[in-house]
């Protein structure tokens, strides 16, 4: 992340608040999520009793699953155009 690590109108968008190494070919997979929400102390509360087993992304429905324990999923992020 970059330094001081707030966030202003000026770095939200794709890339900016966590950028990537521009010398990276444009097809390298970068592994990693970045969650931003103005509930992050529920969502890291939520997140630390919960028996993370995976995420799932499917790049062509631009969704982002989290799956837990043996039959729970939930639904992290859907993607439209304007944010991908």
């Amino acid at each position: 992340f970059l330094e001081d690590g707030s966030i202003s109108a000026e770095n939200i968008g794709v890339g900016r608040l966590c950028p990537v190494d521009p010398s990276l070919p444009a097809d390298a997979f970068v592994q990693g999520i970045v969650i931003l929400t103005s509930r992050a102390d529920a969502l890291a509360s939520w997140i630390a009793g919960t028996e993370i087993s995976g995420f799932n992304a499917d790049l062509r429905k631009r969704t982002l699953v989290m799956e837990t324990d043996i039959e729970n999923q939930y639904l992290m992020a859907k993607l439209n155009d304007m944010q991908r």
